[in-house]
This record gives C-alpha cells, sequence and structure tokens, in this order.
C-alpha cells in the first residue's frame, strides 16, 4: 500500500499540473511542460515513464504519442478498469451473500448516496473515482467545472493511497488472451507464451490495492525479450515488425506496474504548495495508477468525511449539471465477469500503438534492466 512515505510530498508536485494561464495540461509527473498533451490523461503513463528509467517526456518518441493514440488507449484501460470494477463487487456480493438486486443497491448506494462507513472504506470515494476517469468526459470540461474545489496541503499528505494495479493488469490478460499474432504463433515462441501466460495468471490474484512485485514484472520483460530475439533470428520486414509492436505493448503495460519507490524519488524533488485543485489530485491518481484506500487513523477519516468525499461528489454534481442533468456518461452494464477475450467491447482497439514511436531499449530500460 502506497502510504505516508510516499504523500508527504504529493501536494507540491500537484501544484505544478496548471500552466501559468490556467490551462489544464497532462504531464506524466503530475505537472505540465512543453511535451504535454492539452486535455487529455493517458492512463498509467507516469508509472511508465519511472518504470522505463531512462524514458523522458520530453523525447521525440515520447511528442510522438499524439492524443488520439492517448485518447483511445484511455479507453482500452478504462474498459479493463470497468471490468476490474466489476469483479470487485462481484466479489464483495459472494463475501455478504448478496444476489444480484442487492449487489446493484451497493454499487448505486456507493455512488450516489455513500454512507460514512463506506467513504472511510474507500469504497464510495473509488466508486466516484471511476465515474469520473471515464474518458468520455472530456478533460478540459472537468478542469472547468472543477474550479474552486480544491485540497491543501495536508489533506492531500493524509490521503490514503494504493494500488490500482489490477486494472492494467486485466489490460494485460486481455491482450494476451487475443489470438497471438500468426507471426508469433508458431512452435518456436509457445514454451514462453506459456510461462508468460502463467504469470499473468500470478498477478491476477494479488489481492486489490497491493502492487505487483518488480519481480514478476521482471520475469515478464525476461519472457518478451525472449520471445523479441526468437523474432529476431526468425522473422523479417513487416512480420518481425508486427511481432515487435505486439510485444512492446505487452512490456510498455508491465512498466507501468512497477512498485512506486520511483514516485518518491520524484516526490522529494518538488514543492509543497498550499493548496491543490481536486482535479490535479485525481490526475496524480491516474497517472500513477493508484485508487483510494481505507483510512485507518483519526486525521485519515476526518479528511476523508469533511473534505475529499463532500469535494468528489459536488465535482460529479457539477459534471452532471453540466450535462442537463442527464444521467452519466455510459458504462458496461454490471454483470458477471466476463471472459478474458471479452475484458472490453470487441470494437476497443488494443494498446500497441501507444508505444510504436518508442525504441524497445527505452521501453524495457527501467533500473532491474538498465546496463
Amino acid at each position: 500500500m502506497i502510504r505516508r512515505t510516499m504523500i508527504a510530498g504529493l501536494a507540491g508536485l500537484l501544484g505544478l499540473v496548471l500552466c501559468p494561464t490556467g490551462e489544464a495540461q497532462w504531464g506524466w509527473g503530475g505537472w505540465g511542460g512543453g511535451a504535454s498533451i492539452q486535455g487529455t490523461r493517458a492512463y498509467g503513463m507516469g508509472n511508465f515513464a519511472a518504470g522505463a528509467g531512462q524514458f523522458n517526456e520530453q523525447t521525440a518518441e515520447a511528442r510522438s504519442i499524439n492524443a488520439n493514440t492517448a485518447m483511445q488507449f484511455n479507453e482500452y484501460i478504462y474498459q479493463c478498469n470497468e471490468r476490474n470494477h466489476q469483479e470487485y463487487y462481484a466479489s464483495m456480493a459472494r463475501q455478504e451473500r448478496l444476489d444480484q438486486n442487492a449487489r446493484l443497491a451497493l454499487q448505486d448506494r456507493h455512488l450516489n448516496a455513500a454512507t460514512d462507513a463506506d467513504i472511510i472504506s474507500g469504497d464510495g470515494p473509488n466508486a466516484l473515482l471511476h465515474w469520473l476517469s471515464n474518458p468520455q468526459i472530456p478533460h478540459d470540461l472537468l478542469v472547468q467545472v472543477g474550479e474552486g474545489l480544491t485540497l491543501s496541503s495536508n489533506e492531500v499528505r493524509s490521503l490514503p493511497l494504493e494500488s490500482a494495479a489490477q486494472g492494467i493488469v486485466v489490460s494485460i490478460e486481455r491482450l494476451a488472451a487475443e489470438d497471438w499474432p500468426d507471426v508469433l504463433s508458431g512452435p518456436a515462441f509457445q514454451s514462453s507464451r506459456d510461462s508468460y501466460a502463467a504469470l499473468v495468471e500470478q498477478a491476477r490474484v494479488i489481492p486489490r490495492g497491493q502492487d505487483v512485485p518488480d519481480e514478476l514484472v521482471d520475469k515478464g520483460i525476461d519472457l518478451l525479450q525472449a520471445m523479441r530475439s526468437v523474432a529476431h533470428s526468425r522473422l523479417r520486414g513487416p512480420n518481425y515488425a508486427q511481432a515487435e509492436r505486439y510485444l512492446k505493448a505487452h512490456v510498455g503495460l508491465l512498466q507501468m506496474l512497477r512498485s512506486k519507490k520511483n514516485i518518491r524519488e520524484i516526490l522529494e524533488k518538488v514543492r509543497e504548495v498550499e493548496e491543490v485543485p481536486l482535479v490535479n489530485a485525481l490526475n496524480f491518481m491516474h497517472a500513477y495508477c493508484l485508487q483510494f484506500g481505507p483510512a485507518d487513523d483519526q486525521q485519515e477519516k476526518v479528511v476523508y468525511l469533511s473534505s475529499l468525499s463532500p469535494k468528489l461528489v459536488q465535482l460529479r454534481s457539477r459534471r452532471m449539471a453540466q450535462a442537463g442533468g442527464g444521467a452519466p456518461p455510459p458504462t458496461q452494464a454490471p454483470a458477471p465477469a466476463p471472459s478474458p477475450a471479452q475484458a472490453a467491447p470487441a470494437g476497443s482497439p488494443p494498446p500497441a500503438a501507444m508505444f510504436d514511436q518508442v525504441p524497445w531499449e527505452q521501453v524495457v530500460s527501467a533500473p532491474a534492466h538498465a546496463p
């Protein structure tokens, strides 16, 4: 769980998200910059940038990740997060012996009428966080309706955050469960494919809120590197390019699962501010695959009950009012968890294009793999 040791410098980092004009910018480190993609939030890219140790958002490769590609990637990840969201409620329903109607009522309560216990557990804030993360909500509009909603630096430092890595794991599972490209489906790759599938299953059973161990990430990247070596010796031209593109997508997603050691290093280098726009705090969580954990001590409970939750509710209410008071943006209907291949609608493109222009050496250059 990412607790107080990481949060100590969060306010300073988030205070840099807005440029002097107040226009929202997109930054993987939590601040704006020349390589920002206006109005777009690429899910998990802060984690990716920290995991791929030599990767810099100012590089030409980073700038080539355009807004359209990032939005498609967000949609893919969001749909996988939706599956993970529904699996969480299915598990809760089994534990509490709830039927389908009671399960749906519980989800509705967390989103629309959370009790103090729901808020303190983190379920209420996470329901709102998931709703607000829907890529159908334009980010610029979210910034607009969030004007004036802020958290003090003390409140931000008190937030009990934890890993939301399982949404990324579901994305990896879905990509691995789909038919591998023909160029990687031959017997020369079978052993590595089987080992990789087993590794993904290990990641899938890690409890909600816990990090995926870096050792597991390293093993996965080693397997993908081995497959690339075989592909390099056997494939040529477009066939090799297709194989590398697919393998690179898996490496990029795995890098997003890195534990948050690098974030602590980043946070030590930023100054504190008095107030943090709420939307900036959500952007930071979005970029680093974080969610709200249970409030353990009295200070955390006070922040949740008296500040964070009311402001999240207000942010959602403002967004709905701006949309004419209509229903929230549509998500997948609550249902039993589908098979991996059905984790997102058939029309959702896989995320391979997100890393197309990033050289292989940079995608894999996490600290454990650096020369």
